[in-house]
């Protein structure tokens, strides 16, 4: 796709962008009890696991930092009537007769390091990238995909009945976007090292221009990242005797609270009108473009693998946002938590950590709107999911996997 804006329009945007895509905070208190959470219109049934390993990012993360100043145990409400299974994997396994599954790793406050306690097979880390830049370690910390599942290898051979569940991609594509922005504010050499760790510099070179280029190099950079992601499956997994792996495709990010502040706040930068609404769908199609380039190149790498799942969660959440009450779905657009503070550009910024069922029932009860109202809300802050949220996506994978024949 070719950038038709004029320099100064697109400087803007950049401007706008950047400053919008910074990273979430973590969670906090993670005391049970609390409100509960509404029924699910199609409740998740047991998969035949009888071990699972787990890798991933902040959907998936079950305590890394917790302890850490500003995160609880997990990326979402903290302490809901769920607790100490409300992820989607945790869900799955305790849905499966398994132990709630805890963190492989856990943060310091400098560095990485295996937890104490015993057992633990979730290997997933909060702001986990296919691709960790080597500035910040690359494939020699957690925060590296690749890396979790090179560790998850070195417990052993698959067992017959164990199954791998990751989520990956919205880190990435998310960054992606965030290295476009900085190419107009002098940061197009950052953009193309970056590109160039997982592509080939001859690639790079030649497809980014000036200011041309970009969108096309971002896709290749997307069906690269996908590749990466299924070798490392193939290399770590597969041939280390697993039989059931099931992938998660990565959301539509621009549909989200924060992706929808970014296009609402570049569109407004522009002063609205033709030339704003131009920009926001510009960018919109592009980081669309990107996210898909990757769900279709991860989903054509598996194809032919039956022991792989690639599951199209992307166009779940898109419909769930189109209908809501099919979910059990009340908000869709609104975070349930309350924003801790505002960013340089009038951005909430959240803190999990503070954000409690106990909390969110108070307030929703002084509201008026009902002290479970929160409950069916779709995301806790501007990206990740509520409670409810965790429990539709172990609800679709089940379905998902059922119907695949496994």
């Amino acid at each position: 796709m070719k950038h038709l804006l004029s320099f100064p329009a697109r400087w803007l945007v950049a401007m706008a962008l950047a400053g919008l895509l910074t990273a979430c905070g973590g969670g906090g208190d993670t005391s049970p009890g609390g409100p509960s959470t509404p029924t699910s219109p199609t409740p998740a049934g047991a998969l035949a696991m009888t071990a699972l390993r787990i890798a991933g990012d902040s959907l998936s993360d079950s305590g890394t930092f917790q302890g850490q100043p500003g995160y609880g145990r997990i990326f979402s409400v903290q302490g809901s009537s769920s607790e100490p299974h409300t992820l989607w994997v945790e869900r799955l396994a305790v849905a499966s007769g398994l132990a709630t599954p805890c963190p492989v790793y856990r943060y310091d406050g400098t560095a990485f390091a295996r937890n104490a306690v015993s057992g633990c097979r979730n290997f997933a880390v909060g702001g986990a990238r296919v691709h960790n830049p080597s500035a910040r370690g690359g494939d020699g910390v957690p925060l590296s995909i690749v890396r979790q599942l090179q560790d998850a290898a070195g417990l052993g051979l698959y067992a017959e009945g164990e199954w791998l569940m990751v989520s990956a991609g919205a880190n990435d594509l998310a960054e992606l976007t965030g290295a476009w922005a900085n190419v107009y504010q002098g940061g197009r050499d950052e953009f193309k090292t970056m590109l160039a760790e997982v592509l080939p510099a001859s690639t790079v070179n030649q497809t980014v221009g000036l200011f041309t280029g970009y969108s096309e190099a971002g896709t290749l950079y997307a069906r690269a990242l996908a590749d990466r992601l299924y070798g490392a499956i193939q290399q770590y997994a597969l041939n280390h005797g697993a039989r059931r792996v099931v992938v998660l495709n990565a959301p539509p990010i621009t549909a989200t609270p924060r992706g929808r502040i970014v296009l609402d706040t570049i569109e407004s930068a522009l002063g609205g009108g033709a030339v704003g609404a131009y920009a926001r769908t510009e960018l919109k199609n592009m980081i669309d473009g990107w996210t898909a380039a990757y769900n279709t190149q991860l989903a054509a790498r598996a194809a032919s693998e039956t022991r792989v799942r690639v599951l199209d969660w992307h166009a779940t959440v898109l419909d769930q946002f189109n209908r809501p009450a099919v979910y059990g779905l009340t908000n869709v657009t609104t975070p349930a938590c309350p924003p801790n503070g505002l960013g340089s550009l009038g951005v909430p910024t959240f803190d999990l950590s503070a954000c409690t069922a106990a909390l969110l029932s108070a307030r929703f009860a002084a509201s008026g709107q009902g002290v479970n109202a929160w409950a069916s809300y779709a995301f806790a802050d501007h990206m990740h999911p509520t409670p409810y949220g965790h429990e539709l996506i172990a609800n679709f994978a089940v379905q998902r996997v059922q119907a695949s024949g496994w």
